[in-house]
Formats: C-alpha cells, sequence, structure tokens
C-alpha cells in the first residue's frame, strides 16, 4: 500500500494535465523551485531542481511510515471498528456510510478553509464525497484482509503523497483546489475509475470481502428474531 496509494495522487495529476485544470513543468519544476526561493533567505544556492524533486518523492515511502501512528488514531475508529460495525448493512452501504462519516468528521478543518479554500458546505460536501470514494478503497483493504494494518499504511501513504502535485506545477500556477486538490474533482474522477475496476474484477464478490472481521452478527440477529 506504501507504493500503491501514491498512484492515486499521480494519477489525478494525470487528469488535470489531460482536462487542462492545471500546467506542469516536468522539465524545470519551475512553481516547485519559485515556492523554494520565497522560503528560503535570498541567495540561498539550491541543487539541480531534477535532483530535489526525485528526493521528495524517494521520501514518500518513509513519510508514509512516519504518518502511521497518525493514521493509526482514525483508521482504528473509522474502519478498525466503524466498518465492521456497519457491516451488516451489506458491503456497500457500510463502505460509503463510514467514508462519509470519515468525511464529516473532518467538518471543523474544512469550515477554517482546509484542503479545498470552501470553508462553506460546498467544501463540506466535497470533503464526503471524496472521504467515501477513497474510503472504499481503503476500506476494502479491511474487507479483503480482516486487518486494520493495511488501512492504516494506505491512509498513511495516501496523506504522505497528496501534495505531490507541488512539485510539478509551472511558475505561477494556481489551479482551483476543488478540482486539482488531493481530494478534488480530479482525484474523484481516478477513484471512480478504480473502484470500476475492482468491481469489473470482482474485488467485491462476497469471497473476496470475507475477512475475519470479528463474530458474525447474523446469529445473534438470528436469535433474538
Amino acid at each position: 500500500m506504501i507504493f500503491v496509494m501514491p498512484l492515486l495522487p499521480a494519477a489525478a495529476l494525470v487528469v488535470c494535465a489531460v482536462t487542462g485544470i492545471a500546467r506542469f513543468d516536468l522539465l524545470g519544476f519551475s512553481g516547485f523551485m519559485d515556492m523554494l526561493r520565497t522560503t528560503l533567505p535570498a541567495g540561498t544556492e539550491l541543487p539541480p531542481a531534477a535532483l530535489i524533486v526525485t528526493l521528495q518523492l524517494v521520501a514518500i515511502p518513509i513519510g508514509a511510515l512516519l504518518n502511521i501512528p497518525f493514521a493509526f488514531g482514525e483508521e482504528v475508529g473509522w474502519r478498525g471498528w466503524l466498518l465492521p460495525a456497519l457491516r451488516p448493512l451489506g458491503v456497500w452501504p457500510a463502505l460509503l456510510v463510514s467514508g462519509a462519516l470519515w468525511g464529516f468528521w473532518h467538518a471543523p478543518l474544512i469550515l477554517l478553509g482546509y484542503n479545498f479554500g470552501e470553508p462553506n458546505p460546498l467544501g463540506l460536501a466535497m470533503m464526503v464525497v471524496g472521504s467515501m470514494l477513497i474510503g472504499v478503497i481503503i476500506g476494502w483493504t479491511r474487507l479483503h484482509t480482516g486487518s486494520v494494518w493495511p488501512a492504516v499504511l494506505a491512509h498513511g501513504a495516501f496523506n504522505a503523497s497528496a501534495g505531490m502535485g507541488a512539485l510539478f506545477l509551472a511558475a505561477a500556477e494556481a489551479p482551483r483546489p476543488t478540482l486539482a486538490g488531493p481530494i478534488g474533482v480530479a482525484m474523484w474522477l481516478v477513484c471512480a475509475v478504480v473502484i470500476a475496476v475492482m468491481v469489473a474484477c470482482g474485488a467485491f464478490r462476497p469471497a473476496a470481502v470475507s475477512g475475519e472481521l470479528g463474530p458474525d452478527p447474523a446469529p445473534r440477529a438470528a436469535l433474538s428474531a
């Protein structure tokens, strides 16, 4: 998961480039270098842009590992407890409802302007939709393996790679976060395609999402009927 999840933001950047949502500079990395120059003391000599960007990309797996304690704090609740608790509703309702609640839980940050620059119901709705889509993918790892740890690694890897776009933007390019942000519309399209492929490959068939999640609630329901 440390190496797979960063492919989602990378694919979202391709969507942004193809659709014209954002312009990228894959040779001089002008936007990233301009950002570095504004944050470092004047006159600081920078290494070659390609070297800096390569080091940033290589650091993503390390960042994913460093994110594990923080991701675990969320995942033990969302995918560790809530997803199995909702499982009696069915696989898809459990995935979508847990993802929606996960997104709504971020409401304080969204209403402060984080992620989308939309501190309003639009920003909150976008966070909920994005979390539902990403939650299906992360939640599947929990249902497939019966363990919360793949979800923890997936969450940490996604967070570590979420800022990847800043490395490749052209100078003076400032795409709308609602479209090109880490959980914006471009990412929605990528997640939707990934989920569609997973469905087509049978990833959500009962045999593929039957990881041991704890006691099966069905016998208890039958006894109480």
